[in-house]
């Protein structure tokens, strides 16, 4: 692995253009891009009243959301916490995570979301379960 990288992901207003391998749009991983060695990151974007496109939770990582711009609400579990420029969320193992941006938010919501576990992240078995069942709470 090199010592460093450099990476443009260009100005906030560009993340919608992102796209994850499967097509979905406003989110790219970063891990992919740059090639990490234990922190997976992704860099996030969300219209108003929009939200992910599923609950989540992992059973090897754990995750720590930097919320950058836009307003919204983030499902942990049963709780709803309210999210803006400056809420950092950590999530451990096993929380049933979504997030969505508020349909009055002002701006799209921007965020980082980063994950790390215990090792290499490509040693780390796929842990994501998907709860696509689960209704949304707001």
């Amino acid at each position: 692995m090199d010592r460093y990288e450099v990476l443009e992901l260009g100005p906030l207003e560009a993340w919608d253009a992102l796209t994850t391998p499967d097509g979905r749009s406003g989110k790219g991983f970063v891990d992919k891009m740059i090639g990490t060695q234990y922190i997976g990151l992704s860099a996030n974007a969300v219209e108003p009243g929009a939200e992910s496109p599923f609950w989540h939770s992992h059973s090897h990582l754990e995750e720590i959301y930097l919320f950058l711009d836009g307003e919204g609400q983030m499902a942990l579990d049963d709780d709803v916490v309210d999210v803006r420029p400056g809420t950092v969320v950590r999530v451990g193992q096993d929380v049933l995570r979504i997030i969505r941006c508020s349909p009055d938010s002002e701006r799209p919501m921007r965020y980082v979301c980063i994950r790390a576990g215990n090792g290499e992240l490509a040693s780390l078995p796929r842990d994501a379960t998907r709860d696509g069942e689960r209704p949304r709470p707001w």
